[in-house]
Order: C-alpha cells, then structure tokens, then sequence
C-alpha cells in the first residue's frame, strides 16, 4: 500500500488485530500472566493512567512541562492501552467491530472536506 492509497477502517482494524497477537506472544515469551484476579483494579489504574496524562498535558499547556516530558507521557498512554487490552483479553471480547464503527463515525463527524 502506497501513502496515496486510501486506508478503509477495516484495515486499520487488521493491522491493530496484529499488534493484539504479537502483544499476546509478547505475554507469554516475557511470562507475564494471562489471568487478572480483580478487574476492578485494572480499570482503577486505567483512571489513574488517565489523570497522568492528564496532568502531564496541563503542565505542558501551561509552558511548565514536566522534566519528563514527552517520554513520561507516551509511558502512561502506553500503560493505558495495555490496561484496555487486558480487559479485551479478560471478557473475551474482539474490539474489532467497535474500533471499526468508532473510526468511521470519526469520518463522518470529523473529516475535513477536500
């Protein structure tokens, strides 16, 4: 696929289904545990990544960014996400056909005319 191609939200959606495979290698090569006992606790620190990031935009946006900056921010997103893909894995659920409809409801909402 070229840059001029036009990329459809269906193919977005495969190439995150990859990222969702390797991720689950990634898991188990490293041992890192496939079972959440409390899925509570996961979507509490999914808050809490969210409210770093959160501050981490206001210092920034305020011109007094934290010393960290940018590599402290992208951590916490990446924390975040990874939170969301342990709740996929937890209820068994496929966040293909969601993304899907979310990026295309963005196209619909949001695209700029050309």
């Amino acid at each position: 696929m070229s840059c001029k191609d036009s990329v459809r939200a269906e193919e977005v959606v495969k190439i995150f289904k990859e990222f969702d495979l390797l991720y689950s290698i990634f898991r188990k090569d490293n041992n890192l545990a496939n079972n959440i006992d409390n899925v509570f606790e996961i979507s509490s620190a999914m808050s809490d990544k969210l409210g770093r990031i959160c501050r981490y935009i206001k210092h920034q946006e305020r011109n007094d960014p934290k010393p960290d900056w940018p590599d402290g921010m992208t951590t916490e997103m990446s924390g975040l996400l990874i939170y969301m893909m342990m709740l996929l894995s937890y209820y068994k659920i496929d966040i293909g056909k969601g993304m899907e409809l979310e990026l295309n409801k963005a196209v619909q909402q949001h695209s700029e005319e050309k």
